[in-house]
């Protein structure tokens, strides 16, 4: 039996007689003296204490069977793995003690998750850039090499790696947290198809860690957890894994190329996880050689560098100057936080400070709050509030596409949603169509959020002159705007990599 979010509230809030097993666990508390708790779509987490150790403790908000049976699956599934990279993942039934608004009490199943001592991965890597401890975050790349590999190894694709779900043991070991999407094999030794779905994450989090081994310095500069993102990597690493790093650190430089070419996924795990043990041994031995100094951002500029329309001596305001775009400069203060300055006058533009500010693209910019991606227009409004993972505005097509929890869905210039939250992945609009992907099959959205193509395909590519790509039912097609197919040669599907 399922309740709502405010009887779970009430048991959580007071759970002396009310756990079967979880006799003493207590709940974590914010500021204001309430249980801490994240709210997602059919689940609720509250974060408690239970024998020394920090719990994350999983209610459920509606009833689900499907959703309930596939979560005590998993967590057989985990206990049998017994890994250093998993957590202890506990599906109890008729746990605790619920009472509705009715007054009738009955026990409800709960999921228990382990919560490492080291917290989570973004909070490691913060505190080796303050005290530049470039060996620690080589180890740590070296760990999430091995975790990739291990992964493989075993067949499990946890299809939502992102920085928020890797915590730290206290010995530094990488955690993989959340199963709510993870899929394994149903038979030891099978192959999973669904494999591949975790290399990206899984390579720009490497090559990341990788770069901030070379100089931790750029931690902060560089907008903080952008750059263990695809999306961060893809805009920052080409401006640092150039020639020179090919010539001093081949496989670093083969993960950057890896990572900024890739569209969804990346294929052939073996053949990353190799690249991804090669690069962290090479950022281990040759750092902090691999970073040519003149790539670095920094603020300082000479007065042969200065930018037209600049102010003199704003260089000198500002530890790092973004690129000036739409008469406002993305600039980073003394103590670190970012914000949107007047060019000519070096003040800032508002009162807003945020961890990380991108230059504006018609009116509109991305930022990051609190560790999550959202967009402002110029007056600093907040259009996409900060809740989403990642938050890619195109300019061009006027949407924004966003992502929480591996789903992904699309936003007009205005934030309004024009599709829900039901996309596994989004590209880029290529020829007024955007290429998606909806449970396993792929389609193509219009720039409304329309189903402009059914989504009935294995595989596809983005539309290129007047035509995509796509593969249905083993049979090689190419489909025009219209939805049209007509055969194409075998050839001419070409693997997103």
């Amino acid at each position: 039996m399922t309740y709502p979010l405010n009887s779970y509230l009430e048991a959580v809030s007071n759970p002396e007689g009310r756990f079967r097993m979880l006799d003493g666990i207590f709940p974590l508390r914010g500021p204001d003296g309430q249980p801490r708790f994240t709210v997602r779509s059919h689940t609720a987490d509250f974060e408690t204490e239970w024998k020394g150790g920090r719990y994350l403790l999983r209610c459920f908000l509606r009833q689900n069977q499907g959703e309930m049976e596939d979560a005590r699956r998993m967590s057989a599934t985990l206990t049998a793995m017994h890994s250093r990279f998993l957590p202890q993942y506990l599906y109890m039934d008729a746990e605790m003690a619920v009472t509705g608004a009715a007054g009738a009490t009955s026990a409800c199943d709960v999921v228990l998750q382990s919560l490492p001592d080291g917290g989570p991965l973004h909070r490691f890597v913060l505190r080796c850039a303050d005290r530049d401890d470039s060996l620690a975050l080589c180890s740590l790349a070296a760990r999430i090499a091995e975790m990739s590999a291990w992964l493989h190894e075993n067949g499990m694709a946890h299809r939502n790696i992102k920085p928020s779900n890797i915590h730290l043991s206290a010995t530094g070991e990488p955690v993989l947290l959340n199963y709510d999407f993870a899929s394994t094999p149903e038979r030891p030794g099978e192959d999973n198809p669904m494999i591949d779905e975790d290399n990206l994450p899984l390579a720009a989090i490497t090559l990341g860690l990788c770069i901030l081994s070379c100089d931790a310095s750029l931690y902060r500069p560089l907008g903080q957890q952008e750059l263990l993102t695809a999306g961060g990597a893809r805009r920052i690493a080409p401006k640092l894994c150039c020639e020179h790093v090919r010539l001093h650190a081949p496989a670093l430089y083969s993960l950057s190329d890896m990572v900024c070419r890739s569209e969804e996924r990346l294929c052939n795990r073996g053949e990353l996880d190799e690249c991804l043990e090669k690069a962290a041994a090479e950022a281990a031995a040759a750092h902090p050689g691999i970073l040519p100094d003149g790539l670095r951002p920094r603020a300082e500029k000479t007065r042969d560098t200065q930018a037209p329309g600049i102010k003199p001596g704003l260089y000198d305001l500002y530890r790092t100057v973004g690129e000036l775009s739409e008469n406002l400069l993305p600039v980073q203060n003394k103590q670190g936080g970012w914000l949107y300055a007047d060019p000519a006058t070096g003040r800032p533009a508002d009162g807003n400070i945020y961890q990380y500010a991108e230059k504006f693209s018609e009116g509109r910019a991305v930022v990051t709050i609190g560790g999550y991606s959202a967009m402002i227009d110029k007056k600093g409004n907040l259009l996409i509030p900060p809740q989403y993972d990642e938050v890619l505005w195109d300019a061009v097509s006027g949407t924004a596409a966003v992502s929480i929890d591996g789903m992904w869905g699309l936003c007009a210039r205005d934030g309004k949603a024009l599709t829900g939250m039901d996309y596994g992945w989004m590209s880029r609009f290529s020829e007024d169509l955007l290429l998606a992907r909806k449970g396993d099959k792929f389609g193509f959205l219009d720039r409304h959020g329309r189903e402009a193509i059914p989504f009935v395909y294995d595989q596809a590519s983005s539309f290129c002159n007047g035509a995509a790509p796509v593969e249905r039912d083993g049979m090689q097609l190419s489909v025009d705007a219209a939805g049209n197919e007509t055969e194409a040669e075998e050839t001419a599907l070409e693997a997103l990599v």
